[in-house]
């Protein structure tokens, strides 16, 4: 529709949908980690919309050949937070377990987990060369450049 996710409103979202809905119709597959890791491992399908390095990381080792770009327009960023409730019983713990997720450590965990890898928030995430040339870990700063935040049209 032309707009940016940041400049979108909750008016936005039927054309948004029908717009999607269009593209829909002309795709093979839309489906979630798994199913989309599989139509491509096993050439159902060769292009996925919507894809990225959490897609062809966890096959880089079968499939070198693999891979992801990000238009020049940009893409959408998915984010993920960690937070501690404030009535939490545990507080100690709960604050040692966020401290080691933002850790190099636990980022580089993170990042090469079995279900699916994705880029760490941390730079000095504790990754292996293999594993930065697997997330193309040198280009990311260009890819953030022309990321655009996940968008909350309707903060209800």
């Amino acid at each position: 529709i032309g707009k940016k996710t940041a400049d979108l409103t909750e008016a936005d979202l039927p054309a948004l949908k029908a717009e999607l809905l269009k593209m829909k119709a002309n795709a093979k597959l839309v489906g979630e980690v798994t199913a989309s890791q599989t139509a491509l491992a096993t050439g159902e399908v060769d292009v996925l919309v919507g894809g990225g390095e959490w897609v062809t990381a966890g096959l880089a080792k079968e499939n070198p050949a693999l891979d992801f770009s990000i238009p020049k327009e940009g893409a959408v960023l998915w984010s993920q937070s960690l937070a501690m409730f404030k009535e939490s019983k545990n507080k100690d713990m709960a604050l040692k377990f966020i401290q080691y997720i933002l850790s190099p450590e636990g980022q580089a965990r993170l990042a090469t987990s079995s279900c699916y890898w994705g880029m760490p928030s941390n730079k000095k995430a504790a990754l292996t060369d293999e594993q930065k040339k697997i997330l193309r870990f040198d280009e990311q700063p260009g890819f953030l450049a022309r990321a655009q935040a996940y968008p909350a049209p309707n903060a209800d």
